[in-house]
């Protein structure tokens, strides 16, 4: 190879460089996109939420998704009283109405230390990964996320209304 194909060789990696790094960064801003207006919409929900209810202070922000997406909140009334809030985002509706948003009161519910307490008496090999509160056929639950003894990564449904199992969803692994 002469010294003309190498600086051409150079040159071309050189440009292909620039073009990932550029492909990199643009990825990498609509991903952050992406999370501010997630996050936007987080805060735009709870505000809704706190004007159009009984609570008045939000402690915890979750979402899940099923057939329907729901953002659920955990928080306290003016009267120091736990609650949850949900807000349902049917697929045709545009912004957040009244009757999209139900509030439960904790004290009516099972809560998440005695659902984790009996799971762990059911599944004592088990490797806990997280539990959070989900709607499921418009059913307040906890889901718990665990790695069973055979290696699954597991989906258990509890109601939250008296604790009992609602379904479960067991993954297996193709590979390690």
């Amino acid at each position: 190879m002469n010294k003309r194909n190498m600086s051409l060789y150079k040159k071309m990696f050189v440009i292909i460089l620039i073009i990932v790094v550029v492909i990199i960064a643009i990825f990498s801003y609509y991903l952050y996109k992406i999370d501010q207006n997630h996050l936007q919409k987080f805060d735009k929900t709870s505000n809704k939420v706190i004007q159009e209810t009984e609570l008045s202070d939000i402690k915890e922000k979750y979402y899940f998704q099923e057939n329907e997406f729901y953002h659920i909140f955990k928080g306290e009334s003016d009267s120091q009283e736990e609650m949850f809030a949900s807000v349902h985002f049917p697929e045709e509706a545009k912004k957040i109405e009244n009757d999209n948003i139900k509030t439960y009161k904790s004290e009516d519910l099972v809560s998440e230390e005695t659902i984790l307490n009996e799971w762990e008496q059911t599944c004592n090999q088990c490797e806990f990964v997280k539990i959070q509160p989900a709607i499921i056929d418009n059913e307040l639950l906890w889901e718990i996320k665990y790695n069973d003894a055979d290696n699954r990564y597991v989906f258990d449904y509890y109601l939250m209304s008296d604790g009992t199992d609602f379904e479960s969803f067991r993954l297996r692994r193709n590979f390690n």
